[in-house]
Formats: structure tokens, sequence, C-alpha cells
């Protein structure tokens, strides 16, 4: 759970990545981390958030860039999307 709450407000937690904390977990609608921060920066934005860095970090981190790329795009959320696509994200 912590990591949601990372990823929700925009950072992470690096202590929990370099501790090997999971990243295989999802949330009861089936969303991971990335995932969370994504939707949290369309829907629940938080003015102190680098929701870019936080999408990077996760994606180094191992979390497949998977469909996030359209809905950036869709959300109008440029930085997010070329977060993605400097990760390999592709539509």
């Amino acid at each position: 759970m912590q990591r949601h709450k990372s990823a929700n407000a925009g950072h992470l937690n690096g202590v929990l990545l370099r501790r090997g904390a999971r990243l295989n977990v999802t949330h009861k609608y089936g969303g991971n981390p990335l995932g969370t921060a994504i939707y949290c920066a369309a829907y629940f934005p938080n003015p102190n958030a680098n929701y870019p860095h936080a999408v990077e970090r996760l994606i180094d981190a191992g979390l497949p860039v998977r469909e996030h790329l359209k809905f950036a795009l869709d959300h109008e959320l440029d930085e997010v999307a070329d977060a993605l696509k400097s990760r390999g994200a592709a539509m």
C-alpha cells in the first residue's frame, strides 16, 4: 500500500525501491503503482509532484509500460507521455 501512496503523491519513496519492494502488487481496481501515478496525474494532480520522474523511476524499477501512453496522451499529460516514450512506450 505504501508504494501506491508514493505513486499517488507523484514521487517515490526511494528507500522502498532500494530495499527491493515488490512492484507486482495491484490495488482493488487492478492497477499497479505506475498506472496509479499516471491516473493521479490526470485526476488528482499534486502541484508539488513530479509525475514524469515518478513514471521513469517505476519503469526503470521494472514495471511494464503497457497501455499507459494512450491514457497519458488522451489526458494531455505531455510530460508523462514524454517520460513513457523515453522508456520505450509506443502506440
